[in-house]
């Protein structure tokens, strides 16, 4: 029998080094974890002391207005607490943002050595940091942050506000104060609405109120009181102004009532005698009617009654006196309404335009009337219309000349219209740009011609419409030449398609036949035929150049077949054959590679290949 080897050591035991590392290892796990856990505390510690100055700015903020947000600049203290409020949020923010959190240690359970994985057990507890605390310490600071920046936004709006309000008061008062510059003593009904502008002006500045009024205009609205003070004292001087005119008005008449009771006495203790005293009766009421007619107000009148009073007595002086005073008052008042009439159709005429045939023939019609009521115009006194036949003869003048002027500004938009559509008709019907020029013509003589009416407008208008619709059918003339040129290239496209090409004199036809097609698509601009005849023309192109190798390539194998049979003529004159004999027969090997091969040509050593071999395919050297 063999002897037995001998059996192996027992492994060796690592027991106590284990333990030792174990050891060292829970001691270090609580080393570190005693550091993390104090820095969490001074994290949670601080944040503690963030949270209760927050709360105490918190709180400082909910107790504001905004008028707590004002520097008073009558003292040396800053009493704005936005600054220091706004510095201290952000402080809040910046050092919430700066809190360094401490990095949580992570603690294996197994850990690896050269002895083996070891276990530990005793592993520490780490404690949290509040981040909830973290959380809602940031978001009360944004929170305070809107909250403040709202209060400051607010405070901002409520001083425009009263900008705005103020500014709006002291326009009105300003807007009322040129009213009132405008005004005279017969514009009551503008004095009434001007005071009741006033007491609303009034009414809105005692209505309106804000919390910060005395911060921004310590005096309150002074300037707007003045301004109303100001205009409240004009509209009562103004009213005074009017009531001492009415005074004189009534005065006034009150005098005219006692002169003409006395004429009335004069006139019964005098007889047909008195010739004298009758005539300066007459001069006396005449002198007496010439003050009253030359009596002038603002403010409205009417003495009609004391004149009446007045005329009944001078009619009892003498009929024919008041016959012929009223025969001349009715020919001052015809000479002056004619003259103020025909200064009126003068100036509408020269005011006048050339684009409304109404308005022309209105002042025309004016002016006619005019002459023919002077020239009806009768009397047995003289009379003279002399001073309304100049402005009546300007206006007739300045009536020829916007006739005139209208005349030729219509007929250059007619001949416009008329070349525009000529220039066209004579152009070639492919001259696309002589169509858009006429359209374009066209549209600019009814842009010019827009602003005119009546008359023959709408004669040339309808030139203008039959114009477009010229140019209209003559584009649609030219699309549908481009069309059938479309159609033509398809058809010659589809004919050289379909065709086949032996030499180059079977292109010679569609090969004309494309460039000419090509030249009608170049003057016609159709571009929807250009694909079609650009196929077609590089088929063509191809084809002919296919045809011409080919045919250099006949050329070529012909030129070959007559030098073969040259070279086959020898010394003497005679033709010399190749001696068979002398080459070399084919393996069966090769024979087969030749079959294999599907070329059934058979190679012949010694000779160069002829034409007539060439051309049959049917030897290769």
């Amino acid at each position: 029998m063999g002897k037995r080897p001998p059996s192996p050591p027992p492994p060796p035991d690592y027991t106590q080094e284990k333990r030792e590392l174990r050891l060292a290892t829970e001691a270090d796990y609580q080393t570190k974890a005693d550091a993390y856990n104090q820095s969490v505390a001074d994290y949670n510690q601080a944040l503690s002391g963030f949270s209760a100055n927050i709360g105490d700015t918190g709180s400082t903020i909910g107790g504001l207005t905004m008028r707590d947000l004002y520097d008073d600049p009558t003292t040396d203290v800053n009493e704005n607490q936005y600054g220091g409020l706004s510095s201290a949020l952000t402080g809040y923010r910046n050092n919430l943002s700066g809190l360094n959190a401490p990095t949580r240690p992570i603690f294996d359970s197994v850990i690896q050595s050269e002895y083996g994985p070891i276990s530990i057990s005793n592993i520490p507890t780490l404690n949290d940091m509040n981040t909830n605390m973290y959380n809602n310490l940031n978001s009360q600071v944004g929170s305070l942050t809107t909250s403040l920046n709202d209060l400051k936004q607010s405070r901002a709006s409520e001083e425009n506000k009263i900008r705005n309000f103020r500014n709006a008061l002291l326009g009105d008062a300003s807007n009322y104060s040129t009213s009132l510059g405008q005004m005279g003593i017969a514009d009551m009904n503008q004095m009434n609405q001007l005071e009741r502008d006033i007491n609303a002006l009034n009414t809105r500045r005692n209505n309106f109120s804000s919390s910060i009024l005395d911060q921004l205009y310590p005096s309150g609205f002074n300037e707007v009181d003045t301004r109303v003070s100001g205009l409240t004292g004009g509209l009562a001087d103004l009213r005074g102004q009017r009531q001492t005119e009415l005074d004189r008005i009534s005065a006034y008449e009150s005098g005219l009532l006692s002169d003409v009771d006395a004429y009335r006495d004069r006139l019964g203790g005098l007889t047909i005698a008195d010739a004298d005293a009758i005539s300066g009766l007459q001069d006396d009421i005449a002198a007496r009617q010439r003050q009253a007619g030359r009596f002038s107000s603002e403010l409205g009148f009417d003495f009609a009654d004391e004149l009446g009073e007045l005329y009944d007595v001078n009619r009892g002086v003498t009929n024919l006196s008041r016959d012929r005073q009223t025969e001349l008052d009715r020919i001052t008042a015809t000479q002056e309404q004619m003259l103020a009439n025909a200064r009126a159709a003068e100036a509408a005429a020269e005011g006048g335009n050339i684009y409304s045939a109404a308005g022309i023939d209105a002042v025309s019609d004016r002016v006619r009337d005019l002459r023919g009521d002077i020239s009806g115009f009768s009397s047995v006194l003289p009379f003279d219309f002399a001073n309304a036949n100049a402005p009546l003869t300007d206006a007739e003048v300045a009536l020829t000349d916007l006739t005139s002027r209208r005349a030729a500004a219509l007929d250059e938009i007619q001949s416009g219209i008329s070349g525009a559509t000529t220039g066209m008709t004579n152009a070639e019907l492919y001259d696309e740009a002589a169509i858009n020029e006429a359209r374009a013509a066209l549209q600019a003589s009814q842009g010019s011609l827009a602003p005119f009416s009546g008359g023959r407008v709408g004669d040339i208008q309808s030139q203008i419409a039959t114009g477009l619709s010229q140019v209209d059918s003559r584009m649609a003339e030219l699309e549908a030449a481009r069309a059938e040129i479309e159609t033509r290239a398809q058809a010659l496209m589809e004919q050289v398609n379909n065709a086949s090409f032996y030499s180059t004199g079977d292109l010679s036809g569609n090969l004309a036949s494309a460039e000419a097609l090509q030249a009608e698509v170049d003057l016609y601009a159709a571009q929807n035929a250009l694909d079609e005849i650009t196929t077609t023309m590089n088929r063509l192109q191809s084809e002919k150049q296919r045809l011409e190798i080919d045919a250099e390539n006949v050329a070529a194998r012909e030129a070959q077949g007559r030098q073969d049979i040259l070279s086959t003529v020898g010394a003497s004159g005679v033709p010399e054959f190749q001696n068979y004999a002398t080459s070399s027969p084919m393996t069966m090997e090769q024979y087969l590679a030749l079959i294999a091969s599907g070329d059934d040509t058979e190679t012949i050593t010694g000779r160069s290949p002829t034409a007539f071999s060439q051309n049959m395919g049917v030897i290769r050297v």
